[in-house]
């Protein structure tokens, strides 16, 4: 029986990255051909509701509050698996606090999706919902970790938040082991030891971490306070972060990549140096994301309230639309990426299409003097 659940396995695997090649390369035939967007990966706002209080983020300030009903998440998921959709992450708020998450993942994994993905504070993580996540099949989930504990439960407005992405980190790894876990941590300019701690935290840990930016995240109420962003670098803090810089090359579970984190090294010191600056945006050609009644090709190139309805036709006639693609035709050449440098966004471009992945490769500044 172990043999053949093995042979199964490796059949499933097989099968798997058959898919995600065969779907790569009719992107990258349709686009040539056509320009047709056609989705590769979604981000999913599925409530913005959170039991943190996070400084820098405002989406849990943004009101009214909302949750997607289930049906129509569902429905959601299941037209972009007929499309092909590789990649689906949920995020929010907090999506733990909402009771069908785990069914809408493995409906997810049910309607073709190949690799699902949740954004979560960890703090609700105990072993009934990890125990969920492995029935779901979750493919992967992130947790955030912010420095050393005061730090991280200071910027989280929660205490006791260090403590439990620990404990979740333990509860998946031993009730949801084919689950893969990630540390999402921030990389303060003027703070970036904090992410060195992050960094070691999560080798302790046995896990990998992805290094994310700071941010200023949109301002979606207007009495909302302005979120933090990064200001200039005196001498001694450049110093400080191009060591952390390349510190966190060298890292083995560190899995932004070496063209990420050079570019942010090029957003902080030198915006000229970035690839893409003189580069067509492509971006919503390939992904696509949704927050509350809305439909987004990129949420950083529109305004939070110029999205699309994705419930008033078939997503396949919408992205075929002559409005989306003029929209997406606009975003071309959008500098949003100089604006703002999401890893969402960012990290994307520099890895696909296959000439970005080669391009963003030659062309990343390495040095800094």
């Amino acid at each position: 029986m172990e043999v053949r659940s093995g042979m199964v396995g490796s059949l499933a695997r097989r099968m798997r990255l058959g898919a995600f090649i065969y779907r790569m390369a009719r992107w990258h035939g349709q686009y040539v051909v056509s320009r047709q967007a056609r989705p590769l990966a979604c981000g999913y706002y599925l409530t913005n509701r959170c039991n943190f209080r996070c400084a820098f983020c405002n989406i849990w300030r943004h009101r009214p509050p909302f949750t997607v009903p289930e049906e129509k998440a569902k429905d959601t998921i299941r037209q972009l698996g007929d499309l092909g959709l590789v990649y689906f992450s949920i995020s929010g708020g907090e999506p733990l606090l909402v009771p069908y998450v785990f069914d809408l993942l493995a409906h997810a994994r049910a309607c073709g999706v190949l690799y699902t993905h949740l954004v979560s504070n960890g703090f609700l993580m105990d072993e009934a919902r990890a125990r969920e996540l492995d029935r779901s099949k979750l493919s992967e989930v992130s947790f955030s970790l912010d420095g050393p504990p005061d730090t991280h439960d200071t910027v989280r407005g929660q205490q006791h938040a260090y403590a439990h992405v620990l404990q979740a980190v333990e509860n998946v790894k031993r009730y949801a082991p084919n689950t893969a876990i990630v540390i999402n941590t921030i990389l303060d300019p003027h703070q970036p030891e904090h992410a060195l701690h992050s960094v070691a935290t999560a080798k302790g840990l046995g896990v990998a971490i992805k290094v994310q930016p700071l941010n200023a995240h949109p301002n979606l109420n207007p009495d909302a306070p302005e979120p933090p962003r990064p200001r200039e670098l005196n001498r001694q803090e450049r110093d400080a972060f191009l060591a952390v810089i390349k510190t966190l090359r060298q890292a083995r579970n560190v899995v932004s990549s070496h063209a990420f984190l050079d570019n942010y090294a090029a957003y902080m010191l030198d915006r000229k140096r970035l690839a893409f600056t003189h580069s067509p945006c492509i971006y919503g050609y390939h992904h696509v994301e949704f927050f509350n009644n809305q439909l987004f090709p990129c949420l950083e190139g529109l305004d939070w309230h110029d999205g699309f309805d994705p419930y008033e036709r078939p997503l396949e006639a919408l992205f075929a639309s002559p409005e989306y693609r003029q929209t997406l035709e606009r975003l071309r050449g959008c500098q949003g990426c100089l604006r703002n440098y999401y890893v969402c966004y960012y990290e994307p471009r520099l890895s696909f299409p296959i000439w970005n992945l080669v391009g963003s490769r030659i062309r990343s500044p390495r040095a800094w003097t």
